[in-house]
């Protein structure tokens, strides 16, 4: 789940595993760490310089003795900086809406679903009892 409230409320490393879990990036810098939580597909470049640290570098084999390194770059993720302390000291979005629930829970979805089930039940009864009481 990423909405404003959740992230404005994680403020050590702790609070990040327990709310996001694992990243799916860590890169060390000096002074502090960077986790980033990637949320969207890839996009592929054969960009040798791009300095984004969201990318992940792909080999493809290839015949000849040439290599050839492919780039997948991410556009939709939250990067977090932590330092030495395991205090969060930044964080950046980007493209990542936190208005409403990215992940829901299996719960909600399955009551969702059994009201929604249960309101067309309740209609049915109704038009039915309304046909036998006109007959």
């Amino acid at each position: 789940m990423y909405t404003q409230q959740v992230v404005d409320n994680l403020h050590t490393r702790q609070d990040l595993l327990k709310q996001l879990g694992e990243p799916d990036q860590k890169v060390k810098y000096p002074g502090y760490e960077e986790w980033a939580y990637i949320r969207d597909t890839l996009s592929v470049l054969n960009n040798k310089n791009t300095s984004d640290t969201t990318k992940s570098e792909i080999k493809l084999p290839s015949k000849d003795s040439t290599k050839t390194t492919f780039y997948a770059v991410h556009h939709t993720y939250i990067k977090f900086h932590i330092d030495s302390a395991d205090h969060i000291i930044e964080y950046k979005n980007n493209g990542v809406d936190l208005t409403r629930k990215v992940k829901e829970s299996f719960g909600n979805t399955l009551l969702e679903i059994l009201g929604g089930t249960l309101a067309v039940l309740v209609i049915i009864v109704v038009e039915v009892a309304k046909d036998r009481l006109d007959n």
